[in-house]
């Protein structure tokens, strides 16, 4: 790397002053530290098609991405939480009006993933391959199970 070599600047007074308040969030050590970001910063923009874009468009557009992501990710978080409260209380109610017991809804819950999870599974092919169901060869080995009881053994 090269040596430094002096320049002299001439700057407006307001100039001068957005510099010195900005400092601290380019995290420049100097006011020539913060230039140098400046015209870095600036070139690369003006770069959009040429490889020093990295120094505009690498940090911005991480910076952009991750808010995105982090705000896409809350909003499914929180509609998944109430999906799953609102089918709980579908479970419950269904459960109450059949006269289900405790040792019945266990059972049911010890085969679900053969037929509840597999079935569901088979039907997404980004599924995990084991909860899918399928053979080495492809054939899908829940094809015949049906979502009833006696597939369970409960009665």
């Amino acid at each position: 790397m090269a040596n430094k070599e002096k320049q002299a600047v001439w700057l407006y007074p307001d100039t001068k002053e957005l510099m010195t308040t900005h400092m601290a969030a380019a995290n420049a050590k100097s006011q020539s530290d913060f230039i140098e970001k400046a015209i870095k910063f600036y070139a690369g923009y003006l770069d959009c098609r040429s490889d020093n874009m990295m120094e505009y468009l690498g940090a911005t557009v991480a910076a952009v991405m991750d808010g995105i992501v982090k705000g896409s990710e809350q909003r499914i978080s929180r509609a998944l939480f109430k999906l799953a409260v609102e089918s709980a209380m579908q479970s419950h109610i269904i459960a109450a009006l059949n006269d289900v017991d405790e040792k019945t809804i266990d059972d049911l819950r010890g085969c679900a993933s053969t037929t509840c999870a597999r079935p569901t599974a088979s039907s997404i092919s980004k599924a995990p391959t084991d909860i899918r169901g399928r053979t080495e060869h492809g054939e899908d080995k829940n094809r015949n199970l049906c979502v009833r009881r006696s597939a369970c053994g409960v009665r």
